[in-house]
């Protein structure tokens, strides 16, 4: 079984494991659910404004003309083949 097939078994697990205890645990495991359901939401959202603020930071770049030698080496590279 290759690595990816079990990380993404134990992910899959482990979704299971807190969506049951989220609706049918103990009030206890209902709250610890929750908290971290809350904290993967919390860092997605984060996750994505970084994301964002690199991609518009870096469109800029381009537009300023950063890539222009990658590209024009890029293009006679292929133009080449």
């Amino acid at each position: 079984m290759k690595l990816k097939n079990i990380i993404g078994i134990v992910l899959v697990l482990i979704l299971g494991i807190l969506v049951y205890n989220r609706f049918w645990g103990t009030p206890e495991e209902q709250a610890q659910a929750k908290n971290t359901f809350q904290t993967i939401g919390k860092a997605g959202k984060e996750i994505g404004q970084a994301i964002g603020g690199l991609v518009k930071s870096e469109k800029e770049k381009f537009d300023a003309g950063k890539y222009n030698g990658i590209m024009d080496k890029m293009g006679n590279f292929f133009h080449n083949r």
